[in-house]
């Protein structure tokens, strides 16, 4: 390795730049892939959007409300299969609601 030094340093200024430049044309290009694959690996994770010949996923909760220990049935429509549905149950002034069903959790 240190005659590989000492050859760079006794070369000319032509070749010390030229080395240099390749190198940095190298970095900027590896920089580059790397930032490429981690945009991509983002955006693969993200949610995908319905297109538009396809209806929008819904969920449908049967009674919509109801006291503790109720039991509902829960139904869904225009996801794709093995989808994951969170569903996130709220007490009525969490919701923010006010119709008839605002008592009731």
């Amino acid at each position: 390795m240190s005659q590989l030094w000492k050859k760079f340093a006794s070369s000319s200024t032509r070749i010390k730049i030229a080395l240099l430049a390749a190198g940095a044309i190298w970095s900027v290009f590896f920089t580059m892939i790397i930032v490429g694959v981690v945009l991509l690996l983002g955006t693969l994770s993200q949610a995908q959007s319905p297109s538009s010949n396809e209806t929008n996923p819904t969920i449908r909760l049967e009674p919509a409300s109801g006291m503790v220990n109720t039991p509902m049935i829960v139904q869904g429509l225009g996801w794709s299969p093995d989808s994951t549905v969170l569903i996130y149950l709220a007490a009525a002034d969490e919701r923010g609601g006010s119709g008839p069903d605002a008592g009731r959790a």
